[in-house]
């Protein structure tokens, strides 16, 4: 139950802005594909896919008892691996949602408020 209010809480926040592709790539059949279906399924909601309308999600159903796992590109050129077979929804969506903010584009723009100070300021220099 607290693990479900700690993954709404990163999923309303959540930005695909520097997110170009995600490939989820796993065997229905396997044994620890939980996760990744969860993680799939959050991601593909039209909310968190509307912050970034260029983003391709793909999934790619395999039949060879491979591990399953998670293939991020980001558009600054970086491949992300999540190889999901130990791991939890919670921690691949905590990691994922780091990454994104860390290289999300509209972070490193800062608003300028035009005052009517800072325009009697700029006059006198």
């Amino acid at each position: 139950m607290a693990q479900n209010r700690a993954i709404a809480g990163i999923l309303k926040n959540f930005q695909l802005r520097p997110v170009k592709k995600l490939l989820f790539k796993f065997d229905p059949y396997s044994s620890d594909v939980r996760a990744i279906r969860e993680v799939m399924f959050a991601l593909h909601a039209d909310k968190i896919l509307s912050t970034n309308v260029n983003c391709v999600p793909k999934v790619e159903v395999m039949s060879d008892q491979s591990e399953p796992e998670m293939k991020v590109d980001f558009s600054d050129g970086q491949n992300v691996l999540f190889k999901t077979t130990n791991l939890t929804s919670l921690d691949i969506l905590l990691k994922l949602h780091q990454m994104c903010t860390e290289k999300d584009p509209k972070k490193m723009e800062t608003n300028v408020i035009d005052t009517k100070s800072s325009r009697k300021k700029a006059s006198k220099k």
